[in-house]
Formats: C-alpha cells, structure tokens, sequence
C-alpha cells in the first residue's frame, strides 16, 4: 500500500481505465495496486510534480542524538564513534 501527495487544490488521481480515487482533505491518496502507483507518478501531472509518494520517517527521537566532529552525521544517543568515519560522536550543542 503507497500514499501519494496531490497538489493543493486536486481532488484526486484519476486512472487510465477512467476510476476515480478521491483524496482525503490533507491531499493524501491511498494506492494498494503497483500498477496505478507507477501510472499516476509517470503521468504527465506525475512528471510535474503534481502527485509525489508521501514517505514517513519513524527513526528520530527527539533529544536524544549526538552529532559527529568529523561529518556532522546525527546519529543515536548511545553511538561514541560515527559509523561512516570513525570520528568521535558529541552531544548537539545547538538550541540549548
């Protein structure tokens, strides 16, 4: 299942085979078939960035992460050493 984002102001995604799927009101479309995702983001709206895949994030806590000295890589409360360069991990001094 693919949530897709519609620009402001659409109602929808209309398919080639003529169904329509409405957009709930935050413009968020709901696809369970593959084949109507590859088709609504290679249509012509698609291509102008008119409908694009909702992605979610769920890996961030807040307050919790340190930051490295070497390539400012943000990683997890817990981590002393960056895991792409080996530099040491410091606690974010922005925002305190």
């Amino acid at each position: 299942m693919t949530t897709l984002s519609v620009a402001p102001g659409c109602v929808g995604v209309e398919l080639p085979n003529g169904k329509k799927i409405d957009a709930d009101k935050n413009g968020k479309v709901i696809v369970d078939d593959p084949k109507v995702e590859r088709f609504a983001l290679k249509s012509g709206v698609g291509q102008m960035g008119a409908i694009a895949r909702t992605t979610y994030n769920y890996s961030s806590a807040p307050g919790g992460t340190r930051v490295c000295t070497g390539c400012s890589f943000r990683g997890f409360a817990w981590q002393d050493t960056c895991p792409r360069c080996e530099c040491e991990m410091t606690e974010p001094t922005e925002g305190k």
